[in-house]
């Protein structure tokens, strides 16, 4: 996300970064992170074939703490500083993968029982 903040800023107007800076660091952490949410959904939808949603939901929680792990063993007052910095990751990981299978799941299903109103050969034939 430091990339980010070095190359849009040109992308923002300057009065937006003084009056709006939460919304701006907010709007880059999204362009920071839906790529990797996108990939991820991918995969476990496709890895899980059962219950991709909560499978998904377990195994992001799981990587999340163990990634943040070590906040345990630190000082209380860098404890409270560090979830201000680490709760916008662990929301947008932990809810966005699971909110991005939805409409592949959907996705799925409608290909797979044939009805997919989008394909007009299929709309010919019957």
């Amino acid at each position: 996300m430091a990339l980010l903040v070095l190359y849009v800023p040109f992308g923002f107007p300057e009065s937006w970064w003084l009056d709006h800076n939460i919304l701006v660091l907010v709007l880059m952490g999204l362009a920071a992170h839906i790529p990797f949410i996108l990939i991820l959904a991918f995969v476990f939808a496709k890895l899980f074939r059962e219950s991709p949603i909560s499978n998904a939901l377990a195994c992001v929680s799981l990587g999340m703490g163990i990634a943040n792990l070590e906040l345990l063993f630190e000082s209380p007052a860098y404890l409270r500083s560090a979830i201000g910095e680490i709760l916008f990751p662990v929301l947008a990981f932990v809810v966005g993968v699971p909110l991005f299978i939805v409409p592949i799941i959907s996705m799925r299903a409608r290909h797979s029982s044939g009805h997919d109103t989008t394909d007009m050969a299929s709309v010919r034939r019957r």
